[in-house]
């Protein structure tokens, strides 16, 4: 069982890194800030963790939305559902941590604010995946998005934690080193 469920984390670790694969794009979230947020130049670890978990989400839930009809027997759409049901604490837990980071950075402007991070996100994933073609992103993504209601949350949070793992964050986590787009930084013995 243990095999089988790294076996799993590995696929969902290669799963979010083709998800964000796209430099264009993730530059394109990046700088797609809501004109009423602050500018911030970092997130604290814990909303950085909390955009990841929502990024997360959103992807199943194209993955979901968008390959239901090719991959009728897989339902990916029920699969994004499980994962809602299984990870509910997680999930609303994440959703808290940034409608906060919103409360604190935009007053009254919060909710609104975390609605548009949320469809801006959404929107985002969607034209990734119309850039890749969606025959192409489902066959990818499908397999690996009906494992994920199986993870644990700390399975979840640990794929996510991963530092080699592209994310399309809005904002580096405060403790982060800035490295340049296409960088890469070999990894001590």
């Amino acid at each position: 069982m243990l095999t089988n469920r790294w076996s799993t984390l590995g696929l969902v670790a290669l799963f979010l890194m083709v998800a964000s694969a796209s430099p264009a794009l993730a530059a394109k979230r990046h700088n797609a800030r809501p004109a009423t947020a602050a500018p911030e130049a970092c997130y604290s670890q814990a909303e950085f963790q909390a955009d990841q978990v929502i990024e997360f989400h959103t992807e199943l839930m194209v993955i979901g939305l968008k390959c239901r009809t090719a991959y009728p027997k897989e339902n990916p759409f029920a699969a994004y559902h499980e994962f809602t049901r299984t990870h509910r604490s997680l999930v609303t837990g994440a959703e808290r941590e940034v409608m906060e980071f919103f409360r604190r950075k935009g007053g009254r402007a919060a909710t609104q604010q975390f609605d548009t991070f949320r469809t801006e996100l959404a929107n985002l994933v969607s034209r990734r995946a119309a850039l890749i073609g969606e025959t192409d992103y489902c066959a990818f993504m499908v397999p690996l998005a009906i494992k994920t209601p199986a993870l644990s949350d700390a399975d979840v949070l640990k794929v996510l934690a991963d530092g080699d793992t592209p994310h399309l964050t809005r904002k580096p986590p405060c403790n982060a080193v800035a490295k340049p787009p296409g960088a890469v930084v070999a990894k001590a013995p």
